[in-house]
């Protein structure tokens, strides 16, 4: 593994924010970044070098006891994307990711009350795209993310406990299982009968081989059904 650029910093500044519950935490640190050589360029480029060189950084980052398994970090970078203000990767105590909304969000709103940035859009260069990202002021923000693409319709998928089931492959920077006749009822009380079968669908798509479009990892299982509340499209577990 390649060694920092310099004397690795012993403390880390960070801003940590969550949204409606779901923890960010940006490393605001200039020394931390320039202690790490990641080169001249994309976003996902440059991400895909600290992967190799500096993934023990994610880890001290983001796991216990600093951080959670919920956690999504954020580091800044200079863009390569001229219509870019600035630029950013997101990455988990599982691995990276190429996009992330709640940490976008947070990242937003963690700017805007730093003084980064003023109220308004900016484009922000991410693995995923470019992405419009709008501080509205105080704990307001929302974003235009990149155009959803499906990759795979109709796909059929067995189960290890013999179950058959159809989805479609989806991605808008995270990559998505969609199903509706995975056979459980979406409700809070099955919880864990809901997630044992996302496990039991993510291990079919691992068997299968079936990855994104660059070999992401589908780590995102949506199980639907009907709504409750004819207001709404769908009931949704995730």
């Amino acid at each position: 593994m390649t060694p920092l650029a310099s004397h690795p910093p012993t403390r880390v500044r960070v801003v940590d924010s969550h949204t409606s519950g779901a923890p960010t935490r940006v490393v605001i640190d200039a020394a931390f970044l320039a202690a790490c050589d990641l080169g001249l360029g994309s976003v996902a480029a440059r991400r895909d070098v600290f992967r190799e060189r500096y993934d023990r950084l994610r880890r001290a980052l983001l796991s216990d006891p600093r951080g959670s398994e919920a956690m999504v970090g954020v580091l800044l970078l200079p863009p390569s994307d001229p219509h870019c203000s600035l630029g950013a990767f997101y990455l988990n105590t599982v691995g990276y990711l190429d996009m992330c909304g709640h940490a976008t969000l947070g990242l937003a709103v963690s700017l805007g009350t730093l003084g980064r940035i003023a109220v308004g859009t900016f484009q922000l260069e991410t693995p995923a795209g470019r992405v419009a990202v709008t501080w509205h002021g105080g704990n307001e923000a929302s974003f235009e993310n990149i155009s959803p693409q499906r990759t795979a319709r109709g796909l059929s998928l067995a189960c290890a406990d013999g179950r058959v089931l159809t989805g479609d492959i989806a991605t808008a920077g995270l990559w998505f299982f969609f199903t509706r006749d995975h056979g459980e009822r979406v409700a809070p009380e099955q919880i864990p009968q809901l997630t044992a079968r996302a496990w039991a669908i993510r291990r079919a798509l691992k068997l299968r081989g079936l990855t994104g479009t660059r070999g992401q990892e589908i780590d995102h299982i949506v199980l639907l059904a009907p709504p409750e509340d004819p207001a709404n499209a769908r009931r949704a577990f995730v």
